[in-house]
């Protein structure tokens, strides 16, 4: 009796030990009403977006006490509830948006464990919010040591009551935060609370399942007041990262063994206590369908606003054509043949726009002939070329134009017109064009979609019936929180919804469809974050399909699929896709977050569908099918354990494609912006050949200047073969020109031959010439547009100024130019520029150069630019202010006839560099003694530079001899560029010690 006695006195103890205050009792303000005090911030709220009011004011984020007579009346548990609520909003009003986040701070304890509880509700506005409630170091609710989220009644003003508890390891200030997912929502929360409860051995999660796209998962496990270890066991199968956990409790990662299923928990102890959380391992041994997968083309993107980009066409051939654009901005068509395997390609613009966004459009007209739409990102006009010959895309017309402010081309076959769609003028819309004679020639424009944000995006495609169906959005999600998706049909000129309803008549342009006047049907109304669309097409029955993505939070991208039934549209969230795929530097903030892997339609059956998703931090390609229209679905890998550094983005089906050849295309590579990405265009196709029959080399001849180098393309035939593609390279000429890999490096002048061998002897060869470059001693070189002025006796240099006789852009450079204006002087006023890495190369004779290099924007600042001269840094920190203009000088030697400037940026705040103009001074090194004595004096300045121009001493030369004080001063053997400056001059010589 006496042990029972003092066990229950120790637990009487024990409950009574914990404080019950409320830490975030003055949540209400105390229940303040005087209009000058009584706002939520006087007493510790915050909200990132918006304005706070005083209570029981009639607008804005405030305090409103209710009562059983209020209006509205609210309940709780059935009974009209009497307190203070407080009206937390995210529709606008008070300033606020989707984005606000309200924080109260809390003072919290280490070891400790809470609880927070309150009532929450849909007050008004929008549908039915989802809360999200977190504990955590920051008030705007990242990284948050607990959350949970809170699902809302679907009838306004009813009270729920929630809670949740959570453990603290370290003491300090915390926040209390509350989101909602929704629209533009208005809700109001009271009785707020947290309060200190008993210590148990508790886990933050209640389940684990571990498969392909989770292999693995953190456990966070808080413990009891014991003051023993936690032990931890699992099944078969199942491995933990630790077997033990210390007093304090901690984390442990749960995950597969060897992939084999498994349906069983883990035990966690401590102390008598016991938790047992169930485990469920599923890896389904088929999951990973990789086909074959091969290169398209090294070197190629697109962007998912113009379509399309790859079909299959038979007529006389039997081809399936793509187009895309290079890094380097070129424009490129490609046609496989299906009967003879062979691939060709031709570039039909080059040095177009380095933006994904310029990718073209394919269309082939009713007798065969191909014709390329193509436009820069927000160009001047659309551009489009005719194919000299059908299924022929070896030679095309002249570049043909029309429009203003384009981008995004989607050409159609309307009955006799060729019709597109595209992006167009000041406003960013919708717009639509019309040929009559084959797209010889284009009518006038007309808007299709007005209303709406700042630029609506849309997709389209055509059914066999000749409707074109519709998918549009409000604008783009960044700037718009509610971006909507929406859906309409066009068919014989007019408008009609996806129950065939009409809407309106087009009137041959004079009556456009309106989003504001709600004419179009809204397919996504952003209830689960803002939308942006991805793809449609129709399934069998003429019925529209779509796909898209929604975002909760920007670093949340979830894919939807979207289906007509006949009476209504289906929405089914496919999978998580996970954040933006674009590698964004360090530090730097991401500027296109609602840039999504991509998610792409079978227009052959809509039924299938390939997306690109988030794996374990790696983007990879997987196809999701359904068996019941979109109700439940199954996935596979198409890829799977990329390289960390790659993605796989923004899947497409060719149009018509032939089951078992080019079922996906992607991009794979590295992708930091749109106009800075190295991907290749890759493909899995399962009807690959498996014989070698010959290969080519192109160019067929290579002419290069000595101290070049070029990389040889080689085709095979059949081009996508499984058999060996491994190379063999020589040179007949190796001291004229040597091959490495294919890449040819010219070192002296002559001829060579470079040969190039498979495993199965088959061999191509192609005749090297290499000449002497014109050298170039002293000269200034003015960087601009193609277009802006030169100052006097300079040379001009564009973008497109490409390495040729004496001087130019390596070849792979990625270089942009802008002109300012003229308020900058002809040399300053423009410049050329890149994020990239470029490098610009003189041939000069054999000496010493002084170079002047002047870097700098009107209208930008930027920082941490960087110069090197043959690979030599000669200066890494230069920065430009906002309109400011940097000169720095340096001497270098061209001892191999050449200089390569590469120009590149080292970070910072800035990603691009600039160069508006580069002097070169080839320096007189050739004085005599008696010359260098008879021009210094007392007051003379000598400087010694080393070979990479580096200043190494500078000094009065005083009355001392230049020979004895150099010999002293410098203290390694090598050779240096001494100056001698004079109040107005200046001689150089060189010095070898």
């Amino acid at each position: 009796m006496k042990t029972n006695f003092i066990l229950i006195l120790l637990f009487f103890f024990s409950s009574f030990s914990f404080s019950q205050t409320n830490l975030i009792e003055n949540w209400d303000g105390k229940g303040d009403t005087n209009p000058a005090t009584s706002y939520p911030d006087q007493y510790g709220w915050v909200v990132t977006v918006g304005n706070f009011n005083s209570a029981n004011s009639t607008s804005g984020i405030r305090w409103s006490d209710v009562t059983p007579t209020s209006n509205p009346i609210h309940y709780l548990n059935g009974t009209a509830y009497s307190g203070r609520l407080l009206m937390v909003r995210w529709d606008g009003a008070g300033n606020t948006s989707l984005a606000s986040v309200y924080s109260y701070p809390v003072t919290l304890q280490a070891g400790k464990r809470y609880k927070f509880s309150w009532n929450y509700e849909w007050w008004n506005n929008a549908s039915v919010p989802v809360y999200t409630v977190g504990v955590g170091t920051s008030k705007d609710g990242s990284n948050p040591i607990s959350s949970k989220d809170f699902q809302c009644s679907s009838i306004k003003n009813r009270l729920s009551n929630g809670d949740f508890s959570f453990f603290v390891k370290n003491s300090g200030l915390y926040y209390l935060t509350i989101k909602a997912n929704n629209l533009a929502v208005l809700g109001g929360i009271g009785d707020l609370s947290i309060v200190e409860i008993p210590l148990v051995l508790e886990s933050d999660i209640s389940s684990i399942t571990l498969n392909y796209y989770s292999a693995e998962q953190s456990v966070n496990i808080s413990p009891n007041s014991s003051g023993e270890p936690i032990n931890i066991s699992a099944p078969s199968g199942i491995k933990l990262s630790v077997s033990t956990l210390p007093s304090s409790g901690g984390s442990f990662v749960v995950s597969s063994v060897d992939s084999t299923s498994v349906n069983d928990k883990i035990t966690i102890t401590q102390a008598g206590d016991v938790l047992k959380i169930p485990v469920v391992a599923s890896f389904n041994k088929d999951f990973i369908k990789a086909g074959r997968i091969d290169t398209l083309d090294i070197d190629g993107a697109w962007c998912w606003f113009a379509d399309p980009r790859s079909l299959y066409y038979k007529g006389a051939k039997e081809q399936t054509y793509f187009s895309w654009v290079t890094s380097t901005g070129d424009i490129v068509l490609s046609a496989y043949n299906h009967a003879t395997g062979e691939y060709d390609k031709n570039t039909l613009s080059y040095r177009l726009q380095v933006d994904d966004h310029a990718n073209p459009s394919l269309f082939i007209r009713k007798d065969g002939r191909i014709i390329l739409f193509y436009s820069k990102h927000f160009d001047s006009v659309m551009r489009y070329r005719i194919s000299t010959h059908p299924e022929d895309i070896s030679s095309f017309g002249p570049e043909k134009t029309f429009g203003n402010n384009v981008t995004y081309p989607y050409p159609f076959q309307v009955g006799n017109d060729v019709v597109i769609f595209y992006r167009g003028d000041s406003d960013w819309h919708p717009t639509m064009a019309v040929s009559n004679d084959n797209g010889e020639t284009f009518n006038t424009p007309k808007k299709f979609i007005v209303g709406g944000g700042q630029r609506p995006y849309t997709r389209f495609s055509q059914d066999p019936t000749g409707a074109i169906h519709i998918a549009f959005t409000t604008g783009h999600p960044r700037n718009e929180p509610n971006n909507k998706i929406y859906y309409a049909c066009f068919k014989n000129g007019s408008f009609y919804r996806a129950d065939g309803s009409f809407i309106k008549n087009y009137n041959n342009g004079s009556n456009p469809l309106n989003i504001d006047l709600n004419e179009a049907e809204t397919v996504y109304n952003a209830s689960n974050g803002k939308g942006w669309i991805w793809d449609i097409t129709a399934d069998s029955e003429n019925k529209p399909v779509m796909v898209f993505a929604s975002f909760p939070l920007d670093t949340d991208h979830r894919y939807l699929y979207a289906r007509w039934t006949g009476t209504n549209w289906h929405r089914k969230e496919l999978t998580n896709g996970g954040k933006w795929f674009p590698q964004t530097p360090a530090g730097r903030t991401e500027p296109e977050p609602n840039y999504s892997g991509g998610i792409a339609l079978d227009y052959n059956d809509p039924s299938q569908v390939y997306l690109s998703k988030e794996v374990k931090g790696v983007f990879e390609i997987l196809k999701f099918t359904t068996p019941d229209k979109g109700v439940t679905w199954d996935s596979v890998a198409v890829t799977w354990n990329t390289p960390p550094h790659f993605v796989n983005v923004r899947p497409i089906v060719p149009r018509n494609h032939v089951p078992g050849y080019f079922d996906v295309v992607w991009m794979r590579g590295t992708y930091r912006y749109y106009t800075d990405y190295q991907t290749s265009l890759v493909f899995q196709m399962d009807s690959l050949k498996s014989n070698l029959d010959r290969i080519s080399i192109s160019p067929q001849a290579l002419e290069l200047y000595k101290g070049t180098s070029s990389k040889l393309d080689v085709q095979f035939f059949p081009a996508f073969s499984s058999a060996d593609k491994s190379l063999i390279w020589s040179s007949s000429n190796p001291d004229v020109a040597k091959v490495n890999n294919g890449v040819v490096e010219a070192l002296s002048v002559g001829t060579a031959t470079i040969t190039a061998e498979t495993v199965n002897g088959k061999t191509a060869a192609v005749l090297v010439t290499v000449s002497a470059p014109t050298l170039i001693s002293n000269a200034l070189f003015d960087f601009g547009t193609p277009t802006s002025p030169v100052v006097s006796g300079a040379i001009q240099v564009s973008e497109n100024t490409f390495l040729t006789n004496s001087y130019g852009w390596s070849p792979n450079s990625v270089v942009f130019s802008r002109d300012r204006g003229a308020a900058g002087g002809d040399e300053l006023r423009d410049f050329n520029m890149s994020s990239n890495p470029a490098t610009f190369t003189v041939f000069a004779p054999k000496g010493d150069y002084k170079v002047i290099a002047k870097q700098g924007d009107l209208s930008y600042a930027h920082d941490l630019m960087a110069i090197a001269v043959n690979g030599e840094t000669v200066a890494s920190t230069i920065n430009s202010m906002l309109g400011g203009f940097v000169t720095t000088e340096f001497n270098v030697s061209a001892n191999e006839n050449k200089m390569d400037f590469t120009f590149s940026d080292n970070g910072g705040s800035d990603a691009n560099w600039v160069i508006n103009s580069l002097e070169i001074r080839q320096l007189n090194t050739a004085l005599s003694s008696i010359e260098v004595e008879n021009f210094i004096n007392e007051n003379t300045i000598i400087k010694a530079f080393d070979s990479l121009g580096r200043l190494l001493l500078k000094e009065k030369l005083m009355e001392r001899n230049y020979l004895q004080f150099l010999k002293s001063s410098l203290k390694r053997n090598a050779v240096y560029l001494i100056a001698f400056d004079n109040t107005h001059d200046r001689k150089m010589i060189k010095f070898v010690l």
